[in-house]
């Protein structure tokens, strides 16, 4: 892959806007902030509410005539809060802005309609789908892709190439320089072999035939009964709005000793240590977390193979964590 070098940026600002909430994974933030480094481009930065979720006239006060592109996360990895993005769609699209949702937390968890959306571009990795590291898909809407030049530029994404000069080849693999991914492409969305007609079942397949509103529907009531279980526990502070609003199976939280925040490594090396997986730390999203005066959360998050009885589990070791292994 080629990174333009710093020294190659312009010298004048370009004049086109940004717009990304305060809640997106770093993963998109930090492209963008490169960009403002090399290009001059502005990012601008929109708050949430106090549901934890993007205002969407808050979206519309920081458009302008030069926003090019407005960015939300589907669902914070964060908070598990799901955003009104159909609505901001239209706000964008309203602005002449072009629009792309990161579905990296929903696309695994609930049934997801990028046509319904209206999205220009939408984005998702398949490790949080029952897929290997290392792979993913972004869609874009053919007409807009069409006009994009390739970023990366290698085998495969060529119809010609002449000593002088190279013609781009037909959509997607315009966009597919190198040797694909192919064992990661495969155990996520499958594969037919077109002689046979065997087939080889992919995550989406396998997530498809359990179907999506069972999914959520099943993190949902893992999620309720966690909150109510966390909330009635001693020394731990939640970060997450009241139960009426629509979310995913995500819950942040801390615990608190002698009026003071507990390291969330701590806690999750404690947890660890029954058996317990939780990620703890930034999360990838520090500007949020520290809107939350929290340095570092402790995160659960349940998926199609947790049950309430492995809740309960977490819940008992977490109490004996708090009144028997922190000073």
């Amino acid at each position: 892959m080629y990174v333009i070098p710093s020294r190659f940026a312009r010298t004048r600002p370009s004049g086109d806007e940004i717009i990304i909430p305060l809640l997106e994974h770093h993963s998109d933030l930090v492209p963008w902030q490169r960009l403002k480094e090399l290009f001059g481009i502005t990012v601008k930065v929109v708050g949430i509410n106090d549901k934890g979720t993007v205002e969407p006239d808050d979206i519309r006060k920081h458009i302008t005539v030069k926003t090019r592109l407005v960015c939300c996360a589907h669902v914070s990895n964060v908070l598990g809060t799901i955003n009104p993005v159909k609505e901001i769609a239209g706000i964008a699209h309203e602005a002449g802005a072009l629009f792309l949702v990161d579905g990296t937390q929903s696309t695994p968890h609930m049934p997801v309609n990028v046509h319904d959306i209206d999205c220009d571009f939408f984005a998702f990795s398949g490790h949080k789908m029952l897929a290997p590291l290392g792979i993913g898909a972004l869609y874009g809407k053919k007409d807009l892709l069409g006009k994009m030049p390739p970023f990366l530029s290698g085998g495969g994404m060529i119809a010609d190439v002449t000593l002088d000069c190279a013609t781009w080849n037909e959509l997607p693999w315009k966009f597919e320089a190198g040797t694909p991914e192919v064992c990661g492409a495969v155990a996520l969305g499958g594969a037919i072999d077109p002689n046979s007609g065997d087939t080889l079942e992919g995550a989406i397949d396998y997530l498809g035939k359990i179907g999506m509103e069972n999914v959520f529907r099943h993190e949902t009531e893992l999620a309720g009964y966690a909150l109510t279980k966390l909330r009635a526990t001693d020394g731990i502070i939640v970060y997450a709005p009241s139960e009426s609003v629509s979310r995913c199976g995500i819950i942040s939280f801390n615990v608190i000793k002698n009026g003071e925040v507990v390291s969330p490594n701590i806690v999750a090396n404690f947890l660890n240590d029954d058996g317990i997986a939780v990620r703890a730390g930034g999360l990838c999203a520090f500007p949020l977390t520290r809107s939350l005066n929290a340095g570092g959360v402790v995160r659960v998050s349940f998926y199609i193979y947790n049950t309430t009885r492995e809740i309960d589990k977490f819940i008992d070791s977490l109490t004996s964590i708090i009144s028997k292994k922190i000073i």
